[in-house]
């Protein structure tokens, strides 16, 4: 990417000190981030909730999803590689869909899109606002309210043994962000699901206790008038990277979404 952002590089310096003192305290290391260390997390109820203190104790992440979705006959997928800054739902994402490629801008400022990559114009979606894409900025949205949530084995995840963790939540708008949803889906969904509709989550946790893949499911049969089947995955590695989240230019925006 461009140029660094000035929080990557305080985040980089921070990991950085963090990797000398806990290397000249014998800390040890775990290939996966930057300074593939290990670090003991703060005390938790459970180790699902201290997995996920830790991984948004590192910040950013480079990751990559994959969407798969069912809805009423009708079928899509998606696929996006990119940076997420997890501790404030920032991303810089690429986005393909069969032929197509997209990016997906997500900061401070506003959501921005452009759906012809490289050169098309972009899409601003103002702060508050979404995409049906843009909660992927925030792989870990909704995670801490998991209900149920108990170990289901393990599995190897680059070449190291993760942990796997099972648990549901409710559906409802929010839940249902992360799954790439346009916003009639989501109304269309919540109407017909019922009290014993859920959204299954499955997260696996590496040894350094981060979280390195999260995945959602939701399935409807379709007895309430939507059958849906929708599925998504996302991985995340190389923690403590620095991002690049500067706005496009102004003159590369053409559109404007309230």
């Amino acid at each position: 990417m461009g140029a660094i952002s000035r929080s990557g590089v305080a985040r980089g310096l921070a990991i950085a000190a963090l990797v000398g003192l806990l290397a000249a305290c014998g800390a040890r290391t775990v290939p996966g981030g930057a300074g593939d260390i290990s670090i003991a997390p703060a005390p938790s109820a459970d180790p699902f909730t201290s997995a996920l203190i830790m991984t948004r104790t590192w910040a950013a992440a480079e990751t990559e999803s994959t969407v798969r979705a069912t809805i009423d006959g009708a079928s899509r997928e998606l696929a996006a590689r990119g940076e997420v800054a997890m501790d404030k739902g920032y991303a810089a994402l690429t986005w393909t869909s069969g032929s197509a490629t997209s990016r997906e801008l997500v900061n401070d400022r506003a959501i921005f899109t452009q759906d012809v990559a490289p050169d098309g114009p972009w899409t601003r979606t103002e702060s508050g606002g979404r995409t049906p894409t843009s909660a992927f900025a925030d792989p870990l949205l909704n995670l801490a309210s998991v209900e149920g949530v108990a170990v289901d084995g393990s599995d190897e995840i680059d070449g190291f043994e993760a942990v796997r963790y099972r648990g549901t939540l409710p559906v409802t708008a929010g839940t249902l962000e992360g799954l790439a949803l346009t916003d009639d889906e989501i109304a269309r969904i919540v109407a017909a699901s019922t009290p014993d509709d859920t959204v299954t989550v499955t997260a696996w946790a590496d040894p350094n206790r981060r979280l390195v893949r999260i995945e959602r499911r939701l399935v409807l049969d379709g007895d309430s008038g939507v059958q849906a089947d929708v599925v998504s995955s996302t991985r995340l590695w190389n923690f403590g990277v620095m991002l690049d989240l500067e706005s496009p230019p102004s003159g590369s925006v053409v559109t404007a979404r309230p």
